[in-house]
Order: C-alpha cells, then sequence, then structure tokens
C-alpha cells in the first residue's frame, strides 16, 4: 500500500506540524481508541507523509528500524507518551489549567534532546537551524515535532489553538474572525450539521 493511502484518513488541518502529530488519534472521545500510528514504521511513515522528514531521511530511519527492533519500539512508546504530553499542554492553556508535573518533566527533556542537535547553516545569504545529519538516529523523528511546538505554543498564535468539539482534534484558528470551530467543515461540521436536522425533525 502507498503511504499516500495508508495515511489518506489523516488530514493534516492542524495548522502545525505538532497538532497534527496529536490529531493522528482517530477521535478522542471514541472508544475504543483508534490510533494511526501502531509501531515505529508508522511513525516514520507519517513524518514523511507530514513533510517532517525527507524521502532519504525516512528510509535512513527505517533501515536502522530494522536493525535495531527493541530500540525502535521503545522509540514508538515514549513517542505515544509525548503525544500525550502535547495534548495536555493544549488542555492546560485552552482551560487555563496546569500542565501535570510528569508531562512538563518530559517535553524539557526532550527539548534538551532535540536541541542539543540543531545547528546553524549557511542558506544563500542568510541563515537556518537544521538538524545536525550525523546525529539523525531513531529518536531523531521526533525532533521537527518537539521544535514545531515550542514554536507554536511561544508564539501568540497559541492563543488561537482550539480543539474539536466533536472529535477532540486540535487546531490553530487562523480564521479572520477566530471563528473556526470545527478541525474540518467536511467532517464533524456537516456531522453536527447533520445531528442538529434530525434533532430538529424528531422535535416536529
Amino acid at each position: 500500500m502507498k503511504e499516500n493511502q495508508r495515511f489518506s484518513e489523516i488530514r493534516l488541518d492542524g495548522g502545525n506540524l505538532s497538532l497534527d502529530f496529536v490529531n493522528t488519534i482517530h477521535d478522542r472521545y471514541e472508544e475504543p481508541i483508534k490510533d494511526y500510528l501502531r509501531h515505529y514504521p508508522d511513525l516514520v511513515g507519517w513524518a514523511h507523509f507530514s513533510k517532517a522528514i525527507t524521502g532519504p531521511q525516512k528510509e535512513r530511519l527505517l533501515q536502522q528500524s530494522r536493525e535495531y527492533q527493541r530500540e525502535a519500539e521503545q522509540i514508538y512508546q515514549e513517542s505515544k507518551q509525548l503525544r500525550e504530553a502535547i495534548y495536555d499542554y493544549i488542555v492546560s492553556l485552552i482551560n487555563q489549567g496546569k500542565v501535570h508535573p510528569d508531562n512538563t518533566r518530559l517535553m524539557n527533556q526532550w527539548l534538551s534532546k532535540a536541541f542539543s542537535n540543531l545547528e546553524l547553516i549557511r542558506s544563500g545569504d542568510s541563515f537556518e537551524l537544521d538538524w545536525k545529519a550525523d546525529s539523525f538516529g531513531l529518536e531523531s523523528v521526533l525532533w521537527p515535532i518537539i521544535k514545531s511546538f515550542t514554536d507554536l505554543i511561544t508564539s501568540d498564535a497559541r492563543g488561537r489553538i482550539r480543539l474539536c468539539p466533536n472529535c477532540g482534534w486540535a487546531f490553530v484558528d487562523r480564521s479572520k474572525n477566530s471563528s473556526r470551530r470545527w478541525c474540518s467543515m467536511e467532517t464533524c461540521g456537516n456531522r453536527e450539521k447533520a445531528r442538529r436536522h434530525a434533532k430538529k425533525k424528531a422535535h416536529n
């Protein structure tokens, strides 16, 4: 199965890589939970699908995961913990609550790992941050997600982070008047409209 087909159900409409990562759970309010990422190769495939990593990086990580299966499985389990930590930050921000101390420690540990592998490189007439090529190992698939999240949470856009009331997907509301309610009108928006129509019809 081609990658685009494998991840075709996962919309990338969160407006930020880390929010799209949080949205790799089909529906936050549905039981049992449907996780689109079932093992490490899925994590790598999704990272490539979302343009977080390049094709050569994807192949390198998949090769490493075949050689070090136990370590790859450990990173996969840690990725799920990171995903829930990011979600906790989002919920806490929206509800003006506190982030769980365990998630704060986890996030800072990942920040230390990821940012220690950034370097300043020349790009034409300017400079930019990029990942050190010689340090791109199994856990590096998560580094772009961490950087994306910290860029978002420390910017003014953090005040525009929303959670879809229907499925719990996270997104940045970039609408002109901050009126976006649903993760997608084509899915949850239309679903809610249909629900309201059915309820109205039943009461007539």
